[in-house]
């Protein structure tokens, strides 16, 4: 199915939000404000893991997400080379900007983090946790 056209025209991405071991896919307008992104990307997290999200496979939801009304910062990092899979950078994004003004394309995987405000001045480290098949799957998939 093609990505939907807005109002105006344009196509809507589709966006893969990263954090730990989970990925969120959001459909986005090219013009959307990130403030409006977050919004978004929140309460798709609050309905859907209500306990918080998962760092790792070993760590289940260790990292509670604040409710609503309550005051986050969303951090957003893109890859910093797509042969790196471990290294993002920090996009470092202004409420205001848009997937437009940081240059991001459909299909764009986008780590993140929910922050306080009390955290706002901590070192920014994006927790992302790739698909792997384990030694087990593979023997599994042997037999």
């Amino acid at each position: 199915m093609a990505p939907k056209k807005t109002k105006s025209g344009e196509i809507d991405l589709s966006l893969r939000f990263r954090f730990g071991i989970h990925t969120i896919f959001l459909l986005v307008s090219p013009l959307t404000t990130f403030d409006d992104i977050s919004v978004e990307l929140l309460s798709a997290i609050r309905e859907r893991y209500p306990r918080g999200l998962s760092s790792s496979r070993i760590s289940p939801n260790d990292t509670p997400i604040p409710g609503d009304g309550e005051e986050v910062i969303v951090v957003y990092g893109a890859l910093a080379s797509r042969h790196n899979l471990e290294s993002w950078r920090d996009l470092k994004i202004q409420g205001s900007e848009t997937p437009v003004s940081k240059s991001i394309k459909d299909g764009t995987d986008i780590a993140f983090l929910v922050r306080t405000p009390d955290e706002e001045d901590d070192p920014v480290k994006f927790v992302v946790e790739w698909p792997r098949l384990d030694d087990d799957d593979d023997e599994d998939e042997e037999q």
